[in-house]
């Protein structure tokens, strides 16, 4: 049952959007050198609560780094990592354009204090992630 629920998980998006619809915020620095598309790595722990009784939580790590510019885009790396499962289950690898990064950062900067900015931020990363290959690429880590 845990493959089936982290595999959907996968299809519904990456640890961005897991990670946007959270208690958990960004942090100040990881907004500002995301903003400026300098190298930065943060973890940050995220529990995602489920419907099935057998596992009631998912306990996930993310790592969120940002690699740098490459080809006048800022190029940023998520892996999640599953805690009961001990394996990283899917990474996410983007390439943002600097209206993108304005975008996504202001959110970032605005979400903790305002729920339908945290939302329409959500909405921008889950587009990225599932229409729009040119920007990022998620990939399925799970054996199956």
């Amino acid at each position: 049952m845990k493959k089936v629920i982290l595999l959907s998980l996968a299809i519904i998006g990456t640890i961005c959007i897991a990670h946007s619809t959270s208690d958990t915020n960004y942090s100040p620095k990881y907004i500002s050198n995301l903003k400026s598309c300098i190298p930065y790595s943060e973890t940050y722990n995220i529990e995602i609560p489920t419907n099935d009784p057998n596992t009631p939580i998912i306990h996930l790590q993310s790592k969120e780094t940002i690699i740098g510019k490459q080809n006048d885009k800022c190029k940023t790396k998520s892996t999640v990592y599953n805690v009961d499962m001990k394996a990283n289950i899917i990474e996410v690898n983007c390439q943002f354009s600097q209206a993108q990064l304005a975008s996504i950062t202001s959110k970032m900067a605005k979400a903790s204090a305002d729920p339908s900015i945290k939302k329409a931020l959500q909405d921008e990363l889950t587009n990225y992630v599932q229409n729009d290959p040119n920007t990022c690429q998620a990939k399925n880590l799970i054996q199956q």
